[in-house]
């Protein structure tokens, strides 16, 4: 009997058109499973992926906690800026350079002043500290009120 051939055809698309193509192999021949170079190939891709995914994974947790802090701390010097700039009329402005430090929200420390600018008017400084990843991160945000000058 002769040498036994099998076909295996192969179906490729390019674009809409379909080509069929077809090659003989001799029956003896025919793989059946795969090598170990192309285990170990397919492995190390995949090791080399997930590496990669990791690294992604990681960078975009520690992105997130930063600004969840970050928010955090707006939230709080929005939150020191509302009494002050509540009612610009009612406001009695405290002694230039006067300070008031809380620690209202644990690990971040607030400090509010206010500083006459010009008569009637006074700036409102509120700086918002925390530390992370050893780093101390400040934010400040500064408005301009108008003010009682007189009684």
């Amino acid at each position: 009997m002769g040498e036994q051939k099998s076909r295996v055809a192969l179906l490729a698309w390019a674009g809409r058109a379909a080509t069929l193509f077809s090659y003989s192999t001799p029956h003896s021949s025919l793989q059946r499973g795969v090598t170990l170079t192309e285990l170990i190939i397919a492995m190390s891709l995949l090791a080399i992926l997930a590496a990669a995914l990791f690294g992604a994974y990681v960078i975009g947790t520690q992105t997130g906690q930063s600004a969840q802090r970050l928010a955090v701390a707006a939230g709080l010097a929005q939150a020191s800026l509302e009494p002050v700039i509540g009612t610009p009329s009612a406001i009695a402005v405290p002694e230039q350079g006067q300070t008031s430090q809380a620690n209202v929200v644990p690990g971040f420390n607030r400090t509010v002043r206010v500083e006459p600018v010009a008569p009637g008017l006074s700036q409102v400084i509120v700086t918002v500290t925390w530390e992370w990843r050893g780093r101390k991160q400040r934010l400040t945000v500064t408005d301009l009120i108008r003010t009682r000058t007189g009684p």
